[in-house]
């Protein structure tokens, strides 16, 4: 059987496409501005907590992974802090204010797993020894980081998140 000359070209023209494509496809999926996953789509509040897989480390300090957290402003005598607490319902009812100095205050301080300190230059209408429960903004951050946006009275406070 005798194929058609036309059929051979149409058919060597194709290979010669693919062989020419395929590469220039494969080289661009792998390409660092070709990824399209946002890293902080993850971390969206689920049953009333942030949930990391990775490991984070905030200002020095290193917080475990595969966990939830709610978060909380505190205010001491020492300075401000963020202070993570356990998943679940807010151990502090949003809007509330409880003072750390009665007994249900010193109990809501010993269920704080992480307390990390917000800089030095953040004033808050937050009453000295007292703690409220606060609602961050998650966001992507430089090299798969993440931003924390802490709503403080006043103003925000944005803190360098890096995953490990």
């Amino acid at each position: 059987m005798r194929v058609p000359r036309f059929v051979n070209s149409l058919v060597a023209g194709a290979m010669i496409g693919l062989l020419v494509l395929v590469p220039f496809a494969a080289g661009r999926a792998e390409s660092p501005g070709a990824e399209t996953h946002n890293p902080a789509a993850e971390y969206a509040p689920v049953a009333n907590g942030y949930c990391f897989a990775n490991t984070l480390v905030v200002a020095g300090i290193t917080i475990g992974g595969n966990r939830c957290y709610n978060f909380y402003l505190l205010r001491t005598t020492v300075g401000n802090f963020l202070g993570f607490g356990p998943p679940g319902a807010p151990i502090v009812t949003p809007g509330q204010i409880l003072r750390l100095n009665t007994p249900t205050g010193a109990q809501i301080r010993s269920r704080m797993l992480y307390m990390v300190p917000l800089p030095g230059s953040v004033t808050t209408t937050l009453p000295v020894n007292a703690v409220q429960f606060v609602a961050l903004r998650i966001g992507a951050g430089a090299a798969r980081g993440l931003i924390f946006t802490v709503p403080v009275p006043g103003h925000t406070v944005e803190l360098d998140v890096a995953q490990r």
